[in-house]
C-alpha cells in the first residue's frame, strides 16, 4: 500500500495530503445542506410547518407515541425536524448524482478500455475520477452525520442500515484514496449515484400527488437509469469483470485488501437487484389499475 511503504511520520503526512481534498469538499456539502435547509424555510410552507397527517406519518416512522413525555407540540416539532433532514439530505443526494454524472459519464464513455483492461489494482491519473473519489468520500461522510443523531435516537431500521453502509463506504474509499487502487470498482459504484436526481423525483411527486405526464416520464427514465448504470453497470459488468480477474481478487496475500470489498459488492448486487425488483412492481403497479378499468368497462 502507498501508505504502508513510508515511514511514520512520511505515512501520516502523505495520508493528511491525501485527504485534505475530503475535508474540503466535506465543508462545502455541509455549508450546502445549510443553505439549502435556510432557503427551503422561505420558500416552501410545507417545509416549515407539516400538515397533521404528514407529522403522524413521521410521528409513526419514529415511534414518538411510545417515548414518554412527548407533547403533541413537541411531537410536532420533532417529526418535522426529521421530515427537514430528510427533505435536505435528499436534494444534496441529488445534487451528489448530478456531479457525478457530469465527472463520470464522459470518462466513462471515451475510456471504457480502461474498465475493460483494469486490474483490481489499476489506477487513472484522470483528475474527473481523482475528484469524484473525493466528493463521493466527502459527500457520504457529511450524508452519514446529518442521519447520526436521528439514528442513535430514534432507532429507525431504514436509518441504522443507512450508516451502517455508510460506514463500509467510507472505509473502503479510504482504502482506494490512501492506497492509490481500485478504480475498477470505485467508478462503476460511484455511477449508481446518477439515479438520485429521479428516486428524489419520484418521491417528490408521490408526496404531492402529481401524476401523469410528469410522473410517468420520471419514472420511465429511472427505470432506465437504474437497469443501466446499477444492474447493466454495476451488478453485470462489474461482476463479470471481477470474476475475470478472480486470481488476482482471491490472492491470500491481497486477501485483508480485496474480500471485504469483494463482500461489499455481493451485498450490493443483491441491493440492487432487490430495489430494482420493488421499482418494477411500482412501476407494473402504477400501469394495471388503468388496464383493469379497461377490463372492467369492456366486459
Amino acid at each position: 500500500a502507498q501508505l504502508e511503504s513510508k515511514g511514520p511520520n512520511e505515512g501520516i503526512m502523505a495520508f493528511v495530503e491525501t485527504m485534505t481534498p475530503v475535508l474540503v469538499y466535506g465543508c462545502i456539502w455541509n455549508v450546502t445542506y445549510w443553505l439549502v435547509h435556510l432557503a427551503s424555510l422561505e420558500l416552501f410552507p410545507w417545509y416549515k410547518s407539516m400538515t397533521p397527517v404528514r407529522v403522524a406519518y413521521y410521528s409513526k416512522k419514529l415511534r414518538l407515541a411510545k417515548k414518554s413525555g412527548i407533547t403533541a407540540e413537541k411531537e410536532a416539532r420533532i417529526a418535522t425536524e426529521y421530515f427537514q433532514n430528510f427533505f435536505t439530505t435528499s436534494i444534496l443526494s441529488s445534487l451528489h448524482g448530478i456531479v457525478l454524472a457530469f465527472l463520470l459519464v464522459p470518462f466513462t464513455w471515451t475510456n471504457f478500455g480502461f474498465l475493460l483492461e483494469a486490474k483490481i489494482g489499476s489506477t487513472t491519473d484522470s483528475p474527473a475520477v481523482s475528484m469524484a473519489n473525493h466528493l463521493f468520500t466527502s459527500y457520504v461522510c457529511n450524508d452519514f452525520l446529518f442521519v447520526l443523531p436521528y439514528a442513535v435516537k430514534y432507532g429507525v431500521q431504514d436509518d441504522v442500515m443507512f450508516l451502517a453502509h455508510h460506514v463500509t463506504l467510507v472505509i473502503t474509499w479510504t482504502s482506494f484514496l490512501t492506497g492509490s487502487w481500485g478504480h475498477l470498482f470505485a467508478v462503476p459504484t460511484m455511477l449508481t449515484e446518477v439515479t438520485a436526481p429521479f428516486v428524489f423525483m419520484r418521491w417528490l411527486l408521490n408526496e404531492f400527488k402529481i401524476g401523469g405526464a410528469p410522473f410517468i416520464a420520471n419514472g420511465l427514465l429511472l427505470l432506465f437509469a437504474w437497469y443501466f448504470f446499477r444492474i447493466a453497470g454495476y451488478v453485470f459488468f462489474l461482476s463479470i469483470r471481477l470474476f475475470e480477474l478472480r486470481g488476482e481478487l482471491l490472492d491470500p496475500a491481497m486477501a485483508a485488501r480485496n474480500l471485504p470489498v469483494l463482500a461489499f459488492h455481493l451485498l450490493g448486487c443483491f441491493l440492487q437487484l432487490h430495489w430494482g425488483k420493488l421499482l418494477t412492481l411500482g412501476a407494473l403497479r402504477t400501469i394495471s389499475p388503468a388496464k383493469k378499468k379497461t377490463e372492467k368497462e369492456a366486459s
